[in-house]
């Protein structure tokens, strides 16, 4: 048989073919080149290392062998983003505001040293995740951290539902270690200094008084510490994505419990995280639309705040887990973190923006409008360049508009519409990046 060390040898070489065979040329990824150079620092990172190991420290080599089987399917995983399988710009989208956050937090040297996202699918309504491998202290030579968002095959074109992977962004910048630190004293500290679930000794409490169940200490404290950064990410999902989180997240949580009590030891009860949410979109004042809409445009918005609503009719006051202050607080945190990042934070549009862009769509129109102006014998091009966040919220507020007003436009076609329109967005902003160059 082969001897692990011999094995280890022959698989850095695999590995390294299999790099070449597939990042190589990198295909259409974008950054494909700046992939390829990471993966391959790793690989030779590891051929040294597994050259140097003793031939009887099967403690080293059974690390190594872990560490190599983990780049060989992240290398495999990055091949696979390249073959079209989620919306290209909405992936643009939700890189850039990533690359930053974590950027600023990590105060990297330079650009080069950015973190790198890529986009994958696997199957199942559970597929929405993140992974990453941080880099370990004996990889000198790598530069960049790697990050792999996930979300379902079968949504590939609904972006209506992809707001929920700021969720997911929010998982990317706990794990860097300044921004964890800031979330954990802005953020977390104000959520839980007053409430049901303060501690793991409140949670365990809190746990047989509504759960009947009685958890040891280790796992309560355990259990805890997974909640809170559940806790944590929704509401960073929420102040960076806007109000299509909402309805995203409640969409999807709800094919999985429909009736929101589940008890999960790595996740809370999905009608704590429902009720947070909708006492931070209160506090951000993103309901207002409700009280000042009218017409066809003011009831689909009336109808999306209702559906979003739904899940929280007749709820125990028991799962009202923070104090409403609390979250006041920990929503204020988060937006000292973020606000000083450029486009991080969502910001809420005008009426008159938002109306537009879902009559356009339930007119089976781009959400993006472009008008042309005659100025005595000449015309010019006005392009409407909006928020890709405010598309999808548009989006969600013209599947109510059609639904109200009993217009044939499926949940599909205004998905392809918003997605569509963030093409077009896309195209605009090149456009008028360019005429500012040249001078027109």
């Amino acid at each position: 048989m082969l001897q692990l060390k011999e094995f280890l040898k022959q698989e850095c070489e695999n590995t390294l073919q299999l790099l070449n065979e597939t990042l190589r040329h990198a295909y259409s990824i974008k950054d494909g080149k700046r992939f390829y150079v990471e993966c391959l620092t790793r690989v030779n990172t590891l051929k040294k290392q597994i050259k140097d190991v003793g031939e009887k420290d099967f403690d080293t080599q059974g690390w190594l062998s872990y560490r190599l089987s983990l780049l060989s399917e992240l290398i495999t995983r990055i091949e696979r983003s390249h073959i079209g399988e989620f919306s290209w710009p909405f992936a643009e989208y939700l890189k850039a505001i990533a690359v930053d956050i974590c950027r600023q937090e990590e105060n990297l040297p330079s650009p080069e040293y950015d973190p790198l996202f890529f986009i994958s699918a696997e199957g199942g309504l559970l597929a929405y995740s993140i992974s990453f491998e941080p880099l370990s202290h004996d990889m000198t030579h790598a530069k960049n951290r790697i990050f792999n968002i996930v979300f379902p095959r079968s949504l590939k074109h609904s972006v209506l539902l992809h707001p929920i992977l700021g969720h997911e962004i929010g998982h990317a910048a706990y794990s860097h270690s300044n921004m964890s630190q800031r979330l954990d004293k802005e953020v977390l500290e104000p959520l839980l200094a007053e409430g049901l679930l303060a501690d793991a000794t409140s949670l365990k409490r809190w746990m047989s008084e509504v759960y009947s169940v009685n958890s040891p200490d280790d796992a309560a404290a355990e259990v805890f510490d997974d909640w809170k950064e559940e806790y944590l990410c929704d509401l960073f999902g929420l102040v960076i994505m806007g109000p299509s989180f909402v309805s995203a997240h409640r969409s999807l949580l709800r094919t999985i419990d429909p009736p929101g009590y589940e008890l999960s030891s790595t996740h809370p009860p999905k009608l704590t995280r429902y009720w947070m949410i909708d006492e931070a979109v209160r506090y951000l004042q993103w309901d207002r639309f409700a009280a000042n809409a009218r017409g066809e445009f003011g009831r689909a918005v009336k109808s999306c705040s209702s559906s979003c609503k739904e899940p929280l009719r007749g709820m125990n006051n028991a799962f009202k887990v923070f104090k409403v202050s609390s979250i006041h607080r920990a929503v204020d945190g988060l937006k000292a973190i973020l606000g000083p990042i450029p486009n991080a934070l969502y910001q809420f549009p005008a009426l008159s923006e938002i109306k537009g862009m879902a009559t356009r769509i339930c007119d089976s129109s781009p959400p993006v409008q472009t008008t042309i102006r005659k100025n005595g014998i000449s015309f010019s091009l006005e392009n409407s360049v909006s928020d890709f966040r405010t598309v999808l919220y548009a989006g969600w507020l013209a599947w109510h508009q059609c639904s109200v007003t009993k217009r044939e436009l499926s949940f599909q076609v205004i998905n392809r519409f918003c997605d569509t329109g963030l093409l077009n967005l896309q195209a605009l902003k090149r456009w008028n990046d360019e005429a500012v160059v040249s001078g027109i």
